[in-house]
């Protein structure tokens, strides 16, 4: 009797081993959308993408102004709350009207941020017309 039970166990094994699901990862995924406010870019507004900047920064302002040749300009003022200087990545990407993007974002752009003091970051559109911002800021890397 006791040579059966491995055998019982091998044949389980066996039947078990072909009943595993057969996932396909292959071809294209549909999007996934999360409706809700917290989930839409904001426009014409600044976002901290770096959870290490939490109570190290605060936005002191934003805002755009046209400029004489029908381009945008962007301004930050950005508050370094700690008592060493920061480095900072900014980068913005501007849109339409319609709120479609114009282009690729900017470049990021390096901005230091003397110890608690308020610094300013500025970027200009390539577009002209544009309606709409959107900054991004990271710790520096």
């Amino acid at each position: 009797m006791k040579p059966i039970l491995p055998t019982l166990a091998l044949i389980a094994v066996i039947a078990l081993s072909g009943c595993a699901p057969t996932v396909v990862t292959e071809g294209t995924h549909p999007p996934v959308l999360i409706p809700g406010e917290n989930t839409n870019v904001r426009l014409n507004n600044v976002s901290l993408t770096d959870d290490a900047l939490a109570g190290k920064v605060a936005i002191q302002g934003s805002g755009w102004q046209e400029t004489d040749t029908g381009t945008a300009q962007v301004w930050v003022q950005i508050r370094n709350r700690t008592d060493y200087y920061l480095q900072l990545q900014c980068r913005t990407q501007f849109y339409d009207a319609q709120k479609a993007p114009l282009g690729q974002p900017s470049a990021w752009q390096r901005v230091m941020a003397s110890p608690n003091a308020i610094t300013t970051y500025r970027e200009n559109s390539t577009h002209q017309g544009p309606g709409y911002y959107y900054v991004e800021i990271r710790e520096g890397r």
